[in-house]
Order: structure tokens, then sequence, then C-alpha cells
């Protein structure tokens, strides 16, 4: 996709992450949604995000789609994204910045086995626990965070 393919709901202050390679926004979105996690905890974040582009309803088949897609990941939008801005800069230019992170979305792309069995959400649920949990089956925890899909 270029420039005149981007979706309308997309803020002309994720433009430039929209013009990124799969490989560049699924490891900024992994830094920036678990930089603290261990490479398993990295690599399910990213799994994540391929689940949902695998779906391809909701999120689209994209991996830029599926990271970018609003409310989503929350590193993006709002107030995530305006306290996450100077990392997922770095994200996008540097492999070497973050090299779990690296590793996780080259895992992620490769199509390595999914470690989530099949989990479209995740979250910490010592820092919050959202409303849609109730409505998702919880798969597995890895790392801090608990994941939930559908089936």
């Amino acid at each position: 996709m270029n420039v005149l393919d981007r979706p309308t709901w997309l803020p002309e202050h994720l433009l430039p992450y929209w013009n990124g390679t799969p490989y560049q926004v699924l490891r900024a979105t992994i830094v920036a949604e678990a930089e603290s996690e261990s490479a398993e905890g990295q690599y399910a974040v990213g799994c994540v995000v391929r689940n949902r582009a695998l779906l391809q309803w909701g999120w689209s088949s994209s991996i830029v789609v599926a990271c970018l897609q609003p409310w989503q990941f929350s590193c993006w939008w709002g107030e995530g994204f305006i306290a996450r801005q100077k990392v997922l800069k770095l994200a996008m230019r540097s492999e070497t910045a973050f090299p779990i992170a690296s590793d996780a979305a080259y895992r992620v792309l490769k199509n390595e086995p999914d470690i989530t069995a099949t989990a479209t959400h995740y979250f910490n649920p010592d820092i919050v626990k959202p409303n849609w949990a109730s409505h998702l089956i919880r798969k597995c925890r890895i790392g801090a965070h608990d994941f939930y899909g559908y089936i």
C-alpha cells in the first residue's frame, strides 16, 4: 500500500509508520507494547498481531493494518502514542537498539509456531482488566500478559 491507499481512519501522525515495512511496524509495536518482557513474551505479542492479520476481518490481512488499526494497540493511539513516540521512532529505524524485538518480529514474519494458542488479545492484569476480556477465552499467560482469543 502507498499513501494514496491509506485508509480514512489513519491520522496524519501515523502516516510515516503506514509507509514502513511490516517488519519495521511489527518490531515497533512489539517494543512499545512489550519492551520489558522476555524474548518469549515479546514473541507472543508478535503472534497476536499475526493472528489478527490472519483472521482477515476487522484487522485486515496486513501486519501494518493490524498494528495501526484504530484503538487496537495502545502504543499507536491516544495517550499511548504520546507516551511511546520516541521509542516507536527509534524502533522503526534500528534493529540493533532492540535485538529481542527484532528477533521476535523476524520469527513472526517467518511464520514460526504461535505460542499463544491463537490469541488475538492480551493485557497485563496487574495494570488493567478490560471489559472485553469477559467476552473472550483466556488462552495462556506469558510473562506479565494474559492472552485471550475467541475460540
